[in-house]
């Protein structure tokens, strides 16, 4: 059907068909009264930030990063039926078994309210170029350092409540850290108490696990 010849608009309309040519074997009946209903909608445009979703699971010892893009917003363009039913657009990516930094190439997709994708818009761009972290993840001691005394000439054991503490890091400097020291505990001013907060120093480049 050729609409260039029709003032078509908004909503349905009927379009004339006209047959130029058909197999030999196909007959077709009245075809000089054969017609199409199209419908027109308006076309929109709607901006998105673009949702990062990682997937699957680092090999053992290792942990992703926050991922890096230059491109953070993305944009679509459709019949207005359907950019309307967009409400998120998405990246994912993943990260299954990595142990070192990946840098690859991750298609977007258009989601409607129930997490079901959106074919029939344009997404601009439709991939993106991202850089994934991986940082390496190790156990190691924790070290209490103390100062002073008990008052009264009393006597203190010190004890972390967890001996050992994950950190993570590039495996240059991961590898070369076996225990984290703690800032110095007066023990003269513990006052008989069991329990005291110290606080951990981290060696610059390492960073402690979900703290």
């Amino acid at each position: 059907a050729d609409m260039s010849g029709y003032a078509v608009k908004k909503g349905k309309s009927k379009i004339p068909v006209e047959v130029k040519k058909s197999p030999g074997s196909i007959s077709i009946v009245n075809s000089d009264n054969l017609w199409v209903q199209v419908t027109i909608d308006a076309s929109a445009q709607k901006s998105f930030d673009i949702q990062f979703a990682a997937q699957g699971k680092a090999k053992d010892g290792y942990t992703p990063s926050t991922l890096e893009s230059s491109i953070t917003k993305a944009v679509i363009t459709g019949p207005k039926i359907y950019t309307d039913m967009v409400q998120s657009i998405i990246a994912k990516y993943s990260v299954d078994n990595l142990s070192s930094e990946l840098k690859t190439k991750i298609k977007l997709q258009a989601l409607d309210a129930n997490g079901d994708s959106v074919d029939k818009v344009i997404i601009n761009p439709a991939s993106i170029d991202v850089t994934i972290p991986v940082k390496k993840i190790k156990s190691v001691d924790v070290i209490i350092n103390t100062i002073g005394s008990i008052p009264d000439g009393g006597t203190a054991s010190v004890l972390p409540t967890s001996a050992k503490v994950d950190i993570e890091g590039e495996s240059s400097v991961i590898d070369n850290i076996n225990s984290i020291e703690t800032e110095n505990l007066d023990l003269s001013k513990l006052n008989g108490k069991d329990l005291a907060d110290v606080k951990l120093i981290v060696p610059k480049g390492a960073a402690l696990v979900n703290s």
